[in-house]
């Protein structure tokens, strides 16, 4: 393990919280780890879950036949998430012999997820819960590899708990598959833990179980610069146009330097402004949920390696972590600030600097002052700033075609119709 972390992940040293949580969870303690994004909780559980699978793997006997049977099942709110925990573990045990890992996704059909499964043999089932809720409920002899589970971790257990998302009754009903919860070892890890889910992480939790807290307040990594502007509804895709460029080609070299997520209130404004984007020549990747979970997979990988610019929904806010995010730009106000944290986390992860760049409504302009009320120091600037001296592109502002037209301002009617009168709201979208 120690050599996986230096070779493959070129880590030498802890962080905090796997600092605070190691030595816990090595030694086989249920855990509740609350940590800031971006500051190393998937290594926190996974170490100790490659550490024990290891040493049971090696000791025990009839090893072979026993790795039929999971031994750490591993929840994730999205299929994205539970292939990013998956490729980490395997990095881990690149050089141990014997322990597999397994992803439980959407992603693939289920068919031939049974099929993979009947000829592996795997120590880590990393799933979403829907989708092994799916093989528990019908294929009759899938709950039989998990009957000698030994470790339960829930990544982002605040939105796999959140009655909101409506996964909690999910994990109900794998909870009442699994052994039962007095015999495992149960890690909890998030950035929030809101009064929503606390009675249920309460009754998930044993009296003599950890509860580890590296969090402290809610604020952004120090190293991450934060700025915001005020522009008309109609003047804002221009304004994104030179945000992302100024954040892209930032210095003097001449060459593409930065790596920028942006978010958006919903899918179809992402779509709408990607399709603007892409038709003004810049090639742009795009993450929410009217993709299907192939195109999400593609899209994530795309960005993970190589992609520049990412349009994305709040999907991408919490869990993902997506290499060398040098701008993390907000259209429109987020829904609120711990939303505002999340996305913002994308960047400065590890000691990185980075940079936060907020972009609202002139309908919006109290948010600031409303909503963060201090608590970050938000620098503001003129819209203008970001295109000084440079010209958007005209095919930026080549009207849509009647069918993508209706969609946009579909799209600015769900996003702002709880902020905004009848007449505003109607008013502000033709603008738009």
């Amino acid at each position: 393990t120690r050599r996986a972390l230096a070779e493959s992940l070129e880590l030498d040293r802890m962080t905090e919280v796997q600092a605070r949580a190691l030595p816990d969870l090595l030694g086989g303690k249920g855990s509740v780890v609350k940590a800031k994004t971006g500051t190393g909780k998937t290594l926190a559980f996974l170490i100790p879950v490659v550490e024990r699978i290891v040493a049971h793997f090696s000791s025990a006997p009839g090893a072979a036949e026993n790795a039929r049977f999971v031994t750490a099942l591993v929840l994730a709110p999205s299929p994205e998430l539970a292939v990013q925990t998956g490729t980490t573990a395997r990095e881990l045990l690149e050089f141990h012999d014997g322990p597999g890992v397994y992803v439980m996704t959407e992603h693939q059909d289920v068919m031939e997820q049974r099929e993979e499964i009947a000829g592996q043999s795997f120590d880590v089932l990393v799933a979403t819960p829907s989708r092994l809720s799916k093989f528990l409920d019908i294929f009759d002899d899938f709950p039989e590899r998990l009957e000698r589970l030994q470790v339960l971790v829930l990544d982002e257990a605040d939105m796999l708990l959140d009655p909101i998302s409506r996964q909690d009754s999910v994990f109900e009903e794998i909870m009442a598959r699994l052994p039962p919860a007095g015999s495992l070892q149960k890690i909890l890890t998030s950035a929030t833990y809101p009064a929503s889910v606390s009675h249920l992480v309460d009754d998930l939790m044993g009296p003599d179980d950890r509860r580890i807290d590296v969090a402290g307040e809610e604020h952004a990594p120090t190293a991450v610069g934060q700025r915001y502007a005020v522009a008309p509804p109609g003047e804002l895709v221009e304004v994104l146009w030179h945000a992302v460029h100024s954040s892209m080609w930032a210095g003097a070299s001449g060459h593409v330097q930065g790596k920028v997520l942006v978010f958006f209130p919903n899918p179809r404004l992402a779509k709408t402004f990607a399709h603007k984007f892409r038709r003004a020549g810049l090639e742009v990747t795009q993450m929410h949920h009217q993709l299907g979970p192939d195109e999400r997979m593609l899209s994530a990988s795309s960005f993970w390696t190589s992609g520049r610019v990412m349009f994305s929904t709040d999907i991408s806010a919490r869990g993902m972590d997506y290499p060398n995010i040098t701008t993390v730009i907000h259209v429109g106000a987020p829904q609120d600030f711990t939303t505002y944290l999340h996305r913002l986390g994308r960047t400065g992860r590890s000691g990185s600097s980075g940079e936060s760049i907020l972009l609202l409504h002139d309908f919006q302009r109290d948010w600031v002052a409303d909503t963060v009320r201090g608590r970050e120091r938000l620098a503001a600037v003129a819209a203008g700033d970001f295109g000084r001296g440079n010209q958007a592109p005209p095919a930026l502002s080549v009207p849509l075609a009647e069918i993508r037209l209706q969609l946009a301002y579909i799209a600015f009617l769900t996003a702002y119709k709880h902020c905004l009168s009848k007449a505003d709201l109607v008013r502000h979208a033709g603008a738009f």
